[in-house]
């Protein structure tokens, strides 16, 4: 399956409460755009609850910045707790260690308004949620070419002593990806790639989905800026190339 794009976060604007928090860390954080600000709960096993205010078609729930060991998402149009899940159900997902998050992907979209995120982590004292995003997402028509790159960037800073040895002061290493698309349909370029150049450019985040089916979605999934915008090129009558290069956010 081709890549896919959520670009419009409605996380951002819905009301969110948690089982539990913590004074200075609230849920509220999870809005906020720095994934390292986290809302912390009090117990090591608590849950977020979004309203989004009305119900909206919604098919994609991330959540990263995770301390916790597995999770579950569940959406439903009329229960307030979120608990009934009548919508969508994620059932249970290891929270990889190596990325610190999770993506659930229904298979279609569904009406919600309640969207409820349970996390737990058996040996940690309590959990964390540093971002959340929810969305409808976009598929391309066609992949990304052979030839694209993913890799880390790390920006740890080393200094020489006057004794000649080195000194690093780590930072925690962030994920790029650079794609190119060789053929845009002109129904992608007008439904949603030139709405991403026009509404996120270099400011509002968006949630890449590199493999929809993949095994591992956070592993496959950069939550990021771009870190330029590309122009929209016409090398044929009908298609048009596009190329995203994205930063992931910290």
């Amino acid at each position: 399956m081709p890549a896919a794009v959520v670009f419009e976060n409605l996380a951002d604007a819905a009301s969110v409460r948690a089982s539990s928090s913590i004074l200075l860390a609230q849920p509220t954080l999870v809005q906020q755009v720095h994934v390292e600000r986290r809302w912390r709960a009090l117990t090591n096993v608590a849950h977020l609850v979004l309203d989004l205010g009305a119900e909206i078609p919604i098919d994609t729930v991330a959540a990263m910045g995770l301390t916790a060991s597995a999770a579950r998402v569940r959406v439903s149009a009329d229960d307030p707790s979120g608990a009934a899940g009548e919508l969508f159900d994620s059932g249970q997902i290891t929270v990889d260690q190596a990325y610190l998050a999770i993506i659930a992907l229904c298979d279609m979209p569904v009406a919600g308004r309640y969207v409820r995120i349970d996390l737990s982590g058996a040996t940690f004292d309590y959990v964390e949620a540093g971002r959340v995003c929810v969305g409808l997402r976009s598929t391309f028509a066609y992949n990304f070419d052979y030839g694209w790159s993913y890799g880390y960037v790390d920006p740890s800073t080393r200094s020489k002593t006057r004794g000649g040895q080195t000194q690093v002061t780590p930072r925690r290493p962030y994920r790029t990806i650079d794609v190119s698309f060789a053929r845009v349909t002109a129904a992608d370029r007008y439904t949603f790639v030139e709405r991403i150049d026009r509404e996120n450019a270099l400011q509002r985040d968006i949630l890449f989905i590199t493999d929809p089916e993949s095994d591992n979605l956070a592993r496959d999934t950069i939550w990021g800026l771009m870190s330029e915008t590309t122009p929209i090129v016409q090398p044929f009558i009908e298609d048009f190339t596009k190329q995203y290069r994205i930063e992931e956010r910290r």
